[in-house]
């Protein structure tokens, strides 16, 4: 995926992984910004369930207002691809830490 595009997003490189898809880091194109973009693979979606999934964890994190917890910029999908935007935090990982 890196070089692609991904809705309004350019995909730079794989920054983590996990159990609920792949974050990248990438430019928001339209405002020309780094963001953190958390991806679902497509081979990750063998039902609905899991898309839904996906998506309320996106809706859940934007209704949520702490300092310590980034913000969400934007919900998509292209494709078969969901993925959701977020504030891109430079730092260690809390695996680092």
């Amino acid at each position: 995926m890196l070089g692609s595009r991904l809705g309004n997003f350019e995909i730079m490189e794989e920054i983590g992984r996990g159990g609920m898809g792949v974050v990248y880091r990438a430019r928001q194109v339209s405002l020309d910004r780094i963001v953190a973009l958390k991806v679902l693979p497509s081979r990750g979606v063998t039902d609905d369930t899991v898309a839904q999934r996906f998506e309320r964890e996106a809706h859940a994190m934007a209704q949520l207002q702490h300092p310590n917890i980034v913000d969400v910029i934007e919900v998509g999908k292209q494709e078969d691809l969901h993925y959701f935007a977020m504030k891109y935090v430079e730092g260690k990982s809390l695996e680092e830490i």
